[in-house]
């Protein structure tokens, strides 16, 4: 069994067409970047939400603020 998975990868990898229309599966990391707040308001993140369905006071958006310090 093991003999005829190695004959089907070496087939796979060796395969011109395979590996043109291969798709990559691995993700890539970004390194993290440490943000830290060292009183409240310092560092506030802000973001407008997509439009919702109309409420009944003809709102449709949600602005969301964070504070990095209390969070």
């Amino acid at each position: 069994m093991l003999q005829i998975k190695k004959m089907i990868k070496d087939a796979i990898r060796e395969c011109e067409a395979c590996q043109r229309n291969k798709v990559v599966t691995t993700t890539t990391k970004e390194e993290m970047i440490q943000l830290s707040a060292n009183e409240p308001f310092e560092k506030l993140y802000m973001d407008i939400c997509r439009p919702f369905r109309e409420s009944f006071r003809k709102k449709k958006y949600v602005v969301a603020i964070i504070d990095r310090y209390s969070r």
